[in-house]
């Protein structure tokens, strides 16, 4: 496969090398950086296109629970959303559902895998609720209006 891509990091190459995380590191934990890292073109703007369709016009069938707070998280919850008055929606999903979207899930898998090996962290710490109170997830927002 060749790779078209022009950041550091991407989809296809979420098990980057050690040489790679410990600039993103340096970066993110070290007084001299700037205290974050973006990864630039993580996601081809196909598939972008992709998750804004699909999570825009989500099909009734796949409508969440209501959304009641962040303490009424727990291991094996269903997932949720949150509408609100401007229209926008607000998804979460946990990753011991079934996945909504085959490849959003997978990618937001791989995005949880590589900040955790960013921060030190067995590659899938914390995604299934085994801690109390770090519950891995994968959310998508729908904005229809701005700021």
């Amino acid at each position: 496969m060749t790779n078209t891509y022009l950041g550091l990091f991407q989809y296809d190459h979420f098990g980057s090398s050690e040489e790679k995380l410990k600039k993103v590191r340096n970066d993110i934990f070290h007084t001299d950086g700037p205290g974050y890292y973006v990864c630039r073109n993580y996601l081809t703007s196909e598939f972008i296109t992709h998750m804004q369709e699909l999570w825009s016009e989500l099909p009734k069938y796949f409508w969440h629970e209501k959304f009641i707070s962040w303490e009424h998280l727990y291991s094996g919850c269903p997932n949720f959303e949150n509408n609100f008055k401007n229209g926008s929606r607000f998804f979460v999903n946990f990753f011991w559902n079934p996945p909504v979207c085959d490849p959003t899930h997978a990618v937001s898998l791989s995005i949880a895998i590589l900040r955790n090996r960013i921060e030190q962290k067995a590659p899938t710490a914390d995604l299934f609720g085994e801690r109390k109170k770090r519950i891995g997830l994968q959310s998508c927002a729908d904005k229809k209006s701005r700021y």
